[in-house]
């Protein structure tokens, strides 16, 4: 399952109202592939988290090695507006090979940039409550991706992978929580570094 929020605020009732929204997910959670239509009164608490939107929709690894197609190895959330039947946000993290032919973790979210595959530079994303730098791409498709700047950040978060069953990440402005549900069999089904 995948965890968003929009603010982070590290005050006591903040830290409840997170804790109350994981507790709130969990429990409605039978299938990791879940809709939460925030509409209904018993999605209150997350309704309130986001009161622009009308729909959250999660996936985890698990999940999207059932969907195949180049979407296997992935952990996804995404947010439908009110009044629109249009996605608005999703984010996700993705095992893949960079082009050292490295087994890495990409991270996307939200943003677009003007110039395809492009190196954009560097910045600090938080994941599990450390600071990690990262390189700030641009794909093909003129999508903003993230990926580990050096092999200690990179081992760091695979091991967070590896060892919780959700990672936090704190990614512009929104406080995005993977669920890691079937990581280690998508990271081993990757196969090796390229020699």
């Amino acid at each position: 399952m995948v965890f968003l929020q929009l603010h982070i605020n590290e005050n006591a009732g903040e830290t409840m109202k997170k804790v109350l929204l994981l507790i709130l997910l969990l429990s409605q959670a039978i299938f990791a592939d879940a809709i939460y239509d925030l509409t209904k009164p018993e999605n209150k608490t997350l309704s309130d988290t986001w009161p622009e939107y009308k729909e959250v929709r999660l996936k985890n690894f698990d999940d999207t090695a059932v969907i195949g197609g180049g979407f296997e190895n992935e952990s996804i959330v995404s947010f439908q507006l009110k009044n629109s039947e249009k996605i608005d946000k999703i984010a996700n993290v993705r095992i893949d090979f960079n082009r050292t032919g490295r087994k890495v973790l990409y991270i996307s979210a939200f943003e677009s940039c003007p110039i395809k595959d492009t190196a954009i530079g560097t910045t600090v994303l938080i994941v599990s409550k450390t600071n990690i730098k990262f390189t700030k791409l641009c794909n093909s498709i003129n999508n903003v991706y993230y990926t580990a700047a050096s092999p200690k950040g990179r081992d760091f978060i695979v091991n967070e992978f590896k060892t919780k069953r959700y990672v936090p990440f704190y990614i512009n402005d929104f406080y995005v929580q993977f669920d890691a549900k079937g990581f280690n069999e998508a990271w081993s089904r990757f196969g090796d570094d390229a020699i």
